[in-house]
């Protein structure tokens, strides 16, 4: 659709929105036509609204649901991504997966992590994993390359734990910030100095990690976490994920 028309569309669906947004009849005369398109747009605009209450976000996810049986690759995604928050794993993977067949990176990169933590009735399995990660790094999946990186240096498994190939995957996250000249976010970081300490290199593991204690806010709920990894660097111990 042009840009200017959903502009002003946007401003209908914002206006008219009470406990029902009324969708324009041109958007439905779209979806009819086949336009898969158009019913994620009026699905995000339930989902805007979608935490004021239950309506809402029922209404988001129908039109979720059409956009996705239509084939769009963002609506699988955003399907997923609701139905794994109910904890419909199952049916979630199915829709991530068919995402990942358009190259949708994000569903590549939530596949791995299903197969890293044995969700949705899957065994936990590295290796698996690890060639969903390589295949959402491929699609320039940051989150990607660091949770692959992470599971190399700290997985409790043998079989699982490489710490040099972890430092080769997390080259790619320093050398993409180094070009950005931005900050690298503190839980970059923090996989940044697990990778370290796996390696014995515990004074860099204790400066980059005082990083992260530094600069995280008390009410984070995971400071608990930080400050731990932190005195097991300090104390030559390697930080190994259960």
């Amino acid at each position: 659709m042009n840009k200017v028309i959903i502009f002003f569309l946007w401003i209908t669906f914002y206006v008219n929105a009470e406990e029902v947004i009324n969708i324009p009849q041109s958007l439905l005369n779209e979806v009819e036509n086949g336009h898969a398109e158009t019913a994620y747009f009026i699905a995000t605009q339930y989902d805007q609204k979608s935490y004021e209450n239950e309506v809402f976000y029922n209404k988001a996810k129908e039109w979720m649901q059409k956009a996705a049986d239509m084939g769009y690759p963002q609506a699988m995604y955003e399907l997923a991504k609701m139905l794994d928050a109910e904890k419909s794993e199952v049916i979630a993977l199915k829709w991530f997966i068919k995402a990942s067949e358009f190259g949708h990176a994000e569903s590549l990169y939530n596949i791995a992590n299903y197969h890293i933590q044995g969700l949705a009735d899957n065994p936990v399995n590295c290796e698996t994993a690890y060639s969903w990660y390589e295949k959402a790094q491929s699609k320039d999946s940051i989150a990607a390359y660091n949770d692959h990186a992470w599971s190399l240096a700290t997985s409790a498994n043998p079989d699982c734990r490489n710490p040099e190939r972890a430092l080769r995957v997390f080259a790619k996250i320093n050398s993409q910030y180094q070009f950005r000249r931005e900050e690298m976010p503190i839980i970059y970081i923090d996989t940044q100095a697990a990778i370290h300490a796996s390696l014995s290199d515990f004074n860099k593991a204790i400066a980059l990690q005082k990083i992260v204690v530094d600069e995280i806010s008390d009410d984070n709920e995971n400071k608990a976490g930080f400050i731990e990894r932190l005195n097991f660097y300090k104390n030559r111990k390697v930080w190994l994920q259960q």
